[in-house]
């Protein structure tokens, strides 16, 4: 896809105006996303449509999205963050500074499963489109429903599934996080090295880094340093961006101490940004 105009032109096609789909959230274009988040269906609904929040030329307006979808959990006396929201934020931090695409195997608002499968617009499904133009590396699944539909995309990018976002510990999907950065920081170098950088495909990211050639610590820094500018916003994010470059290295080093230090700082700074457990 050369633009982002004619991506969301193609998307427009998809779904009719004035009818209250959410087909994905992003922070800006999402075409540079490596990591999608799939769910089932979304529970919050909104007074507008996607498209008050989209620009042509600079993708979607994530925190105009979050400010509004704040005001209508208050207004229906509900915390300003959902639970499963909140999961989803710690792990998108995790993955910093790759880039996070959100989406749902349905785009229309129900209360609950079933009637997502009962509804009228149950049949307008964006993901495949999303899959086919992004093509994104990693595709993290959670619930049964989506953890079903993205199975058809086996070989084509790292599946994780994962149960309900609400079962699931922030310290689980911070680990995860962290896992994705280090795999495609390992591809990129294997890339540069002329190695053939074979991503594993599964339903589980691996545990650990545990081998890298000599003499591609420098290969990876400057992957990593090149990463810090693409898409970070705000100070604790751009730390943490910093800080994930630097845990890479110290895992490709078996530096112990340098990637306890990173882990405690990571581990810290979710609170200092607002999300908590």
């Amino acid at each position: 896809m050369d633009s982002l105009k004619a991506f969301a032109d193609e998307l427009r096609k998809m779904t009719k105006q004035g009818l209250l789909l959410r087909p994905f959230v992003c922070d800006g274009s999402p075409l540079d996303c490596d990591v999608f988040i799939v769910g089932s269906n979304r529970a919050a609904k909104l007074a507008s449509e996607f498209w008050k929040y989209w620009d042509d030329s600079r993708g979607l307006d994530k925190a105009r999205f979050l400010s509004d979808y704040g005001d209508y959990r208050r207004g229906r006396g509900k915390p300003e963050i959902a639970h499963s929201r909140n999961t989803l934020e710690v792990l998108m931090k995790s993955c910093a500074p790759l880039r996070c695409l959100e989406t749902n195997v349905f785009g229309v608002t129900t209360d609950t499963r079933d009637e997502a499968l009962a509804a009228p617009t149950q049949g307008i499904c964006i993901l495949p489109y999303l899959v086919e133009t992004i093509k994104p590396r990693w595709i993290i699944a959670h619930g049964v429903v989506a953890c079903s539909a993205v199975s058809v995309y086996d070989g084509r990018a790292t599946i994780v599934k994962l149960p309900d976002l609400r079962k699931v510990a922030h310290s689980d999907v911070k680990r995860l996080g962290r896992r994705i950065v280090d795999s495609v920081l390992q591809e990129r170098s294997g890339r540069h090295s002329g190695a053939a950088g074979e991503p594993q495909q599964g339903d589980a990211a691996p545990d650990s880094v545990t081998t890298v050639e000599t003499g591609l610590q420098d290969i990876r820094l400057g992957d990593a340093i090149a990463m810090l500018g693409e898409g970070v916003a705000g100070d604790i994010d751009y730390r943490n961006s910093i800080v994930q470059a630097i845990l890479a290295i110290a895992r490709s080093r078996r530096d112990a101490a340098l990637v306890a230090a990173c882990e405690y700082v990571l581990e810290s700074s979710c609170g200092l940004s607002g999300v908590t457990r």
